[in-house]
């Protein structure tokens, strides 16, 4: 019985690999041969798909890839969100497989400079990284610096015009590498200077954007054009 069980087994699964290479090998002969029908349909939005079907996953994937690289980003961001909608259903809510396909959308939604949807994406990114990893996975500390510096970056070019909260979630993420540094690296690693450094200078533009530092200019100009007009 067991025998026979495993035979079926396998069938099943090899049954799933021959869905799964038609699927590829399909798509791969349409990108080539038939490139202008492909981007027209990826252009209307009426892609056939099933999100129960994880064969459709890769091909999607592909897909979304050709339209990136033909600068169709619209249309390839249209995409990945239904083969993210096929990865969520046939291989769970929280997976590595993911991270992947959220980065390459956030490369489109750069292009296409839809801030806020950077950020969402960003956003998820990290609450995902802190599901699937260990804190001792050197993964983690990997994508939260990318975070990190996207932040940053986000910060000092005032992307969609919200510099403190870029700023806020800089520091916040910044705080959470030094903890998960003091949980895993030795005391003399020199990536303690690094990010204790960083927190400070973050902790000092937080001052900055304060409204007790608000306050505090303001009450120095009160003054200085009080003492200039007594002189």
């Amino acid at each position: 019985m067991k025998v026979r069980d495993s035979k079926i087994s396998r069938q099943k699964e090899q049954s799933a690999d021959n869905s799964r290479l038609f699927w590829i090998r399909t798509w791969m002969c349409v990108w080539f041969l038939f490139p202008p029908l492909l981007m027209a349909q990826a252009s209307s939005l009426e892609i056939e798909y099933s999100q129960f079907d994880e064969s459709a996953f890769e091909p999607l994937v592909l897909m979304a890839l050709q339209l990136q690289e033909n600068d169709q980003h619209v249309e390839a961001v249209d995409v990945m969100e239904k083969a993210w909608q096929v990865n969520r259903v046939s291989s769970g809510l929280y997976n590595e497989s993911q991270i992947g396909l959220i980065e390459h959308m956030i490369e489109s939604e750069i292009e296409l400079e839809n801030w806020d949807d950077v950020s969402r994406h960003y956003d998820y990114l990290e609450h995902l990284y802190y599901r699937i990893y260990d804190v001792d996975d050197p993964k983690l500390e990997s994508g939260l610096q990318k975070l990190s510096s996207w932040y940053v970056h986000a910060f000092i070019s005032n992307l969609n015009v919200k510099r403190l909260e870029h700023l806020r979630k800089a520091h916040k993420i910044l705080k959470r590498r030094l903890e998960i540094a003091e949980l895993t690296l030795d005391e003399d690693h020199p990536k303690f200077d690094f990010l204790q450094e960083s927190i400070t200078i973050s902790e000092y533009q937080l001052y900055l954007a304060s409204d007790i530092h608000k306050a505090h200019v303001h009450q120095s100009r009160v003054r200085d054009q009080y003492i200039a007009g007594i002189n």
